[in-house]
């Protein structure tokens, strides 16, 4: 049984009811809209004529007003004229002052004189007849004018009600206000009743259209006369008019969009006739209102932009149009008043036409509804006994057919299209009979034959191999679980390029495959591939196409297996030969390789390029001061900052170390070369944090160009690093370029080189002694070996010539050991004649110390000249000590050992730390003489010096300041408490037998003055 809702008669009368409710749908609308139309039209008559009627009420009322004030003045007139010849009684004017404001209040008026007011017979003449005047007219025309003025050519005012003057400033004239002006200069003006702008009446609250008109006097000017009209009282006139139906909205406002009278007055106004509510309530009211200075601001936004456009005259008088009235929805007319440059706006709400409508529409659904139900009753009864139990028939049918019974057969009646069917299923059932007699002999042949397939397809299915057939199309029909578990695809609707997982980019590959296999050949090769989840693999594939016995091709195969293991470790090994291990970068042999190659380039195109050596400044301090792990993430950060700083084209290498290389092609001018070697620089020289400290190291960069300084290897190798260490001459973390003029410069080292050699054999090195001085008592209690050369043809040559030389070749070494043996020689031969002990300082190079057989020879040097080891002071760099600190200390221990004293040398010029100053096994601190110099003038300097002096107290140091030059340096020391002092101030460096005699006229003096 099928169940109500699925049945072909519930189907047929959900169509026939949305049928008919469609039409029923557009039947509502098209009655709708025509019965919107209708309304709209009665209501378009209806503002029309509301508009009408209100504008000419209005219009009415306000010409009114100005026969009043015509009559009025004509009045005034009229009785001055008989006042003046009749006599009026003089008033009294006490308190009056000239050139001060005076105001007085009559029975029903008063009078302001402002300070300009002179007063005269005339005057008082005027001011006594336009009170009895005021006095006579005031009770008639008060109740339609507040105020009620007259304002005399001599300057007075008079005001009814009287408490009006109270409001004016002593400042006050009368004759400046505005409309006075217009009023008394007007032509024909006794005729003419003149209106002023729409105002603000602060006392009364309200707003007001004032009025004016001239007075003459036997047709000479005197004045004028005039009243202000509250226009919020309109509204309870036009509120009380007997109309059809009031509108939402009643709006005045003149043609500059300033509103005259808003919707806010006219509801007020309403409910005073509703509720009684006193005038002093509406006054109330108003005062609150916000239209202070213009009454546009009471309405909303679109309000205040509607009526704007319509006082530009946009939109056609009396035309009914849409638009939003304060915020709602609403259809709108408006009507300029006759006479006056004043516009009426009515507008109704569109909802309450809309209602109207609302109701006519839910009649007309309703009726459609009911007339729905009533059809689907009707047919449901007539589908049934002509349709629907037929076609049940047929359903039982097919169902016992579908169980094999074949026997069965639809029962014939009728010749409609339900009994074709019927006999069609009758029909049916006797073929399939036949065919499935011959089917069920077939199966049992087949079954054999899906056995023995079954049993390759396992294979297939379960092989390492991966396994794909495609169709003649190259459309995938089979793959097995290898393919699928590499690849992650199950979809069978797969296109070559899926199917081999080749890149997206690779359609060489996929080219070449279909152009080798359609013609007849097999396909073998390696590719990159993207496996399951974009897991990046290397396949190894035979791809071939499998023919019929007449050669046409039935399928195409793939068949391979993933060789990413193998291709990964072929890379690796790759990787490990050509580029850096630590950093990624190309190494030596992979940067010379693609360099030869690039020169070639640049011969054969007439080009050129840029190399670079580079090598970082301070980098070993890194190492030793926070180890090589801190060392290699600094090296690799490097790498990083200056793969960024090139050109994809360009290339970068490690050489090791701290050693890189640079390769810039296809350079335009070497003024490129500089930009990028400025880029590296700034790159390198921002901080680099490890481990939460900040690290900044500087990079010398040597430069030279190809083809310009030379064609091969070696020579821009040469070059480069030539420039490279000028760049660290010149003061490091710089560039320079290769030039022929460090070809030069090298011959002369190594001609400075050969002569340093000559000059070690030859003993043409002599040493000469600068003395150090006690402050406290002025006597030498040592001197510093310094090292001079006597030239043979050069004569004297200061250190600075010859020692940096020495310190790179590896010379100072041997020349450090003579400088040693010589100075100890000296020290024995100064102390034998002396009753004080001379200590002798010597100074110690880089090399030196690194030298591990150092210490054992200082040992035997000590023993060969018999010098007492606490004679020896060995000085030692502060910048040295830290490039290996703990190896320097296990150094200086064993120095210390021996007995012989150590200072630290150029103090406060390197990076050491206070926790290393305590470890070392040092005497004393040399203050380098870059603080002393500029003393006692620079306080920054003062405050080091005194600082390194008291650090040298608190560890038990001696300490020594150099380079004392003048008295007022030397006092400054002896006040800091610095123990002693070395400088031209005291002697500059002296041969030994010059350093005897001043050893022995200082001890003389010293004797003389112990007395």
């Amino acid at each position: 049984m099928v169940p109500i809702y699925k049945s072909l008669n519930s189907k047929l009368l959900a169509i026939i009811a949305i049928i008919v409710t469609a039409a029923g749908a557009l039947t509502a609308y098209y009655l709708d809209a025509s019965e919107h139309q209708r309304l709209e039209q009665r209501l378009s008559g209806v503002l029309q004529a509301e508009a009408l009627y209100f504008t000419e009420s209005l219009a009415k009322e306000f010409s009114s007003h100005r026969e009043l004030i015509r009559a009025t003045a004509r009045r005034f007139e009229q009785d001055f004229e008989t006042l003046i010849a009749n006599g009026v009684s003089p008033s009294d004017y006490e308190g009056f002052e000239q050139g001060k404001a005076y105001r007085r209040f009559d029975q029903h008026s008063s009078i302001f004189l402002p300070t300009t007011f002179q007063m005269n017979d005339a005057g008082r003449l005027e001011i006594d007849v336009s009170g009895e005047i005021w006095e006579a007219l005031a009770p008639l025309v008060r109740d339609r004018f507040n105020p009620l003025f007259f304002i005399s050519r001599h300057g007075f005012a008079r005001v009814t009600p009287a408490y009006r003057v109270a409001g004016f400033r002593n400042d006050f004239r009368p004759t400046d206000v505005p409309l006075y002006k217009m009023a008394a200069t007007a032509i024909g003006g006794e005729d003419q009743v003149l209106q002023g702008a729409l105002s603000f009446d602060q006392i009364n609250t309200a707003y007001s259209v004032a009025m004016a008109s001239q007075v003459k006097v036997n047709g000479e000017y005197f004045g004028v006369v005039g009243g202000s009209i509250n226009v919020s009282q309109w509204a309870s006139i036009l509120m009380g008019l007997d109309i059809e139906e009031l509108p939402s909205q009643v709006m005045i406002f003149n043609n500059d969009g300033e509103m005259v009278l808003s919707s806010n007055e006219f509801l007020l106004h309403k409910k005073s006739l509703s509720e009684q509510a006193t005038l002093e309530q509406i006054q109330a009211a108003r005062a609150t209102s916000n239209h202070m200075q213009r009454p546009v601001n009471s309405v909303t936004e679109d309000t205040q932009a509607l009526i704007e456009s319509l006082a530009k005259g946009d939109v056609e008088p009396m035309l009914m149009s849409q638009a939003s009235v304060e915020g709602v929805p609403s259809y709108y007319i408006y009507k300029q008043f006759p006479g006056l440059d004043w516009n009426m706006l009515l507008a109704y709400d569109r909802s309450r036409l809309d209602a109207q409508v609302y109701d006519i529409r839910r009649r007309i659904l309703v009726s459609f509804a009911v007339l729905v139900a009533v059809l689907s009753v009707v047919l449901t009864f007539i589908l049934k006994y002509f349709f629907t139990s037929r076609v049940l028939e047929l359903s039982k049918a097919t169902h016992r057919l579908r169980q094999r019974q074949w026997q069965y057969r639809v029962p014939e009646r009728g010749n409609d299209e339900v009994s074709l069917l019927g006999l069609q299923i009758n029909k049916m059932a006797d073929t399939l009979a036949d065919t499935f007699t011959s089917l069920s002999d077939s199966v049992d042949s087949l079954q054999a034959a899906n056995l023995n397939a079954s049993k390759f397809i396992s294979a297939i299915e379960h092989s390492s191999a991966l396994v794909i057939i495609f169709n003649p199309f190259w459309q995938v029909e089979y793959t097995n679980t290898c393919f699928r578990k590499i690849s992650g695809l199950n979809d069978i609707t797969l296109k070559l390029k899926e199917a081999l997982m080749l890149r997206p980019e690779d359609n060489e590959t996929e080219s070449s495959i279909r152009s080798t296999v359609e013609g007849g050949n097999e396909w073998q090769g390696e590719y990159a591939a993207i496996g399951d989840e974009a897991e990046s693999l290397w396949l190894q594939m035979l791809v071939y196409a499998v023919k019929d016995d007449e050669g046409n091709v039935v399928n195409f195969v793939a068949t391979g297996r993933n060789v990413t293991d193998v291709k990964e470790s072929q890379i690796k090994m790759e990787r490990l030969a050509f580029y850096d291990a630590l950093t990624g970068l190309q190494n030596r042999l992979l940067f010379r390789d693609q360099l030869e190659r690039e020169i070639i380039i640049c011969q054969r195109d007439k080009s050129q390029l840029a190399l670079m050596y580079l090598d970082l400044d301070h980098f070993k301090r890194v190492n030793d001061t926070m180890g090589h792990d801190a060392g290699d993430e600094l090296l690799v950060t490097v790498a990083n900052r200056l793969r960024n700083c090139l050109r994809q084209e360009d290339a970068v290498a490690r050489f090791g170390g701290d050693e890189f290389a640079v390769m810039l092609t296809g350079i335009g001018s070497p003024h490129y070369a500089s930009i990028v070697a400025n880029k590296i620089i700034s790159e390198l020289n921002k901080p680099i944090y490890i481990k939460t400290q900040e690290v900044v190291v500087g990079v010398s960069i040597g430069i030279t160009l190809a083809p310009h300084d030379g064609n091969s290897l070696s020579t821009l190798f040469k070059n480069a690093d030539l420039a490279m260490y000028q760049a660290k001459d010149k003061g490091r973390n710089s560039f320079q370029f290769f030039t022929q003029d460090m070809n030069h410069e090298i011959a002369d080292r190594l001609a400075l080189e050969h002569d340093i050699k000559k000059a070690l054999k030859n003993q043409e090195f002599i040493l000469y002694f600068q003395p150090q001085v006690d402050l406290a008592s002025g006597r030498i209690i040592g001197a510093e070996a310094l090292i001079r050369w006597d030239h043979i043809e050069r004569g004297l040559r200061s250190p600075l010539e010859f020692v940096p030389m020495a310190e790179e070749t590896g010379l100072i070494v041997p020349l450090g050991k003579w400088i040693l043996r010589a100075a100890c020689q000296q020290a024995k031969s100064i102390n034998k004649g002396l009753s004080l002990r001379i200590p002798i300082s010597v100074n110690l190079s880089a090399r030196q110390l690194a030298d591990r057989s150092f210490v054992d020879t200082l040992s035997v040097v000590l023993q060969e000249t018999k010098l007492d080891p606490g004679l020896l002071e060995l000085e030692v760099t502060e910048s040295l000590l830290m490039d290996n600190i703990d190896e320097v200390i296990e150094i200086l221990g064993r120095i210390r050992d021996l007995g012989v004293r150590i200072a630290i040398d150029d103090f406060g010029t390197g990076y050491s730390s206070l926790s290393y100053i305590k470890r070392l096994p040092i005497n004393r601190l040399k203050i380098d003489r870059s603080f002393i110099k500029d003393l006692p003038e620079n306080q920054e300097d003062r405050e080091i010096t005194s600082l390194i002096i008291a650090m040298a107290k608190n560890l038990k140091l001696e300490v020594l300041a150099e380079g004392a030059e003048t008295k007022p340096q030397v006092d400054l020391l002896t006040r800091l408490e610095c123990g002693y002092s070395q400088g031209f101030y005291h002697s500059k460096p002296i041969p030994a037998d010059q350093l005897m005699i001043l050893l022995f006229e200082r001890e003389l003096q010293h004797l003389k003055a112990a007395g």
